[in-house]
């Protein structure tokens, strides 16, 4: 009696899955007309799980081998809500590591949650051999004006960046066979380093599958945009790098900051300066919530981080509690109302602290309705106005730029507490970073 056959499937010949028959004298099979899920790395078929293959989706069952490698222990509850979303997508982290694996993937997925003093996500270069492992870490704290959109781009794009080291790891062979270019430039020197090198990969062969893969995202949480949007937002990251001059050495300012310069594949694949400024503006807006100008702009995703505001009152003898006032843009303050002795002047006195340390005083900038109150840098600002509606911002270079909106009613007196956070570029590891600030012409 011949033995029966086991089905495992190989490699994606571009418009399907190829299954392989395969007996083993060693291994018994479960049934006739099954096949197994496994993991080619390990060597061989796995008896982990077996599936009729009658009624199995090739295509699904790809994505949750990948998918169900991701160990998300370690990242906060508002990102792991947002990758758990992916996770579900017909297109999601799967189909972007499905697009060059001819194989189930051979790598373990760990992402967590962490400071990186800029970025908003960095995946290692090394990979655990014990474990099968790449980490990749995200910022969340840091980019709490960032939207669901914004991270899950994010998280697409560190999920190839993840992949590629993986490959490269794990079959030196086969990636070169795949990632042609990529090793050709690296082995030509063609870029300074294997972040930029990698990033010009990404440029060449994933930027649409991003943005098909964001656009599912953004489609499943109720978003109607165009395409163009998604398009734009899949060049994060890839737009800008730093400067260099002819020995290689990186260009920086009379501060000692690298001076950035758009990148050679973002010119090559977007040749006109007003599509590149527009791809710009549209993925900073959705990271920061202004443009690359730091012009406040509506988001189109939503901030699934919540954001705490502290609403202090203080009672005095000579003046009486009022209500707090919120922003409609939640950054970090503390009000504190109170009527005027008169009950009919109205003031506003403005202080800023340092957010780490809110026994900082800083010295800052006062703008109210677009009119700058100082010239030189204070801590305090106290002014006499009328009743009405005030946009109050705190301004100070290398600071986040605090904004709220006030209603003042006669009689008001309003003590504002503006705690600032620094303004840290997020900076891609060993390249360029996801924002370029340009300068305005004069």
């Amino acid at each position: 009696m011949a033995e029966p056959s086991e089905y495992g499937y190989s490699r994606y010949n571009g418009g399907g899955w190829e299954y392989v028959e395969y007996g083993h004298q060693d291994y018994i099979p479960i049934s006739n007309d099954a096949f197994h899920r496994h993991d080619w790395r390990s060597g061989g078929p796995s008896t982990a799980q077996t599936h009729n293959a009658e009624n199995i989706d090739d295509a699904a069952i790809f994505y949750d081998l990948f998918e169900e490698k991701i160990d998300d222990t370690a990242l906060k509850p508002c990102l792991k809500n947002v990758l758990n979303d992916l996770k579900v997508l017909n297109k999601g982290v799967g189909y972007i590591v499905k697009k060059f694996a001819g194989n189930t993937p051979g790598f373990n997925w760990e992402v967590k949650d962490g400071s990186l003093g800029g970025a908003t996500g960095t995946t290692s270069t090394k990979y655990n051999n014990l474990t099968g492992t790449v980490t990749t870490t995200f910022d969340s704290q840091n980019w709490k004006q960032a939207t669901d959109l914004s991270w899950a781009r994010t998280m697409l794009h560190e999920s190839v960046h993840a992949y590629i080291v993986s490959f490269i790891k794990t079959d030196p062979i086969n990636a070169q066979l795949t990632f042609a270019d990529l090793f050709d430039d690296f082995n030509k020197k063609k870029y300074p380093n294997l972040n930029d090198t990698q990033h010009a990969e990404i440029a060449r062969n994933f930027v649409n599958d991003i943005s098909v893969s964001l656009k599912e995202f953004g489609m499943m949480n109720g978003y109607s945009l165009p395409n163009q949007f998604y398009e734009d937002m899949a060049w994060a990251g890839l737009t800008d790098w730093p400067k260099r001059d002819s020995m290689g050495n990186i260009i920086k300012d009379s501060y000692g900051k690298p001076i950035y310069e758009e990148t050679p594949w973002f010119k090559a694949a977007v040749p006109s300066n007003t599509d590149r400024k527009r791809i710009k503006d549209t993925f900073t807006v959705e990271l920061r919530g202004s443009d690359s100008y730091g012009n406040k702009k509506p988001q189109k995703g939503s901030m699934r981080v919540v954001k705490e505001i502290t609403l202090a009152f203080v009672v005095f003898l000579c003046c009486l509690p009022s209500r707090a006032q919120e922003s409609r843009h939640k950054k970090e303050y503390i009000i504190e109302a109170y009527k005027s002795v008169d009950a009919n002047s109205c003031y506003l006195t403005l202080q800023t602290f340092d957010f780490e340390d809110s026994n900082e005083k800083l010295f800052v900038f006062y703008h109210v309705n677009n009119i700058i109150l100082n010239e030189k840098l204070a801590h305090e600002n106290k002014i006499s106005v009328n009743p009405g509606k005030f946009q109050i911002n705190a301004l100070y270079p290398g600071k986040i730029t605090t904004e709220l909106m006030l209603q003042v009613d006669k009689g008001d007196s309003i003590r504002i507490k503006f705690y600032m956070r620094d303004d840290l570029s997020p900076l891609h590891p060993e390249g360029a970073p996801d924002i370029v600030i340009p300068k305005k012409n004069n």
